[in-house]
């Protein structure tokens, strides 16, 4: 289904059914965070890098994911738009 994410670690559905991954990524071009927008076949990576734990969703759309174990490692991505 996902093509340049070998291994998927977790899985977040937002309100209007696009999918985001959390993963491992390998080569050159790995991929940490990405989605699938309304359940398409198209993966639309997010974030580069070694790996994603885990990713959830705030109501305000921004995306939260872990790379590592600790809570130190847990990162946002926010939406586009949005403000601190």
């Amino acid at each position: 289904m996902l093509t340049g994410l070998p291994s998927v670690s977790d899985l977040a559905i937002d309100d209007e059914d696009n999918i985001y991954v959390a993963g491992f990524g390998k080569g050159r071009r790995r991929i940490t965070i990405g989605y699938v927008p309304k359940g398409e076949r198209r993966f639309i990576p997010l974030k580069r890098g070694l790996h994603a734990w885990c990713v959830c969703l705030d109501p305000a759309g921004n995306v939260y994911y872990s790379t590592g174990r600790t809570l130190d490692s847990v990162r946002v991505l926010k939406r586009k738009g949005a403000r601190d």
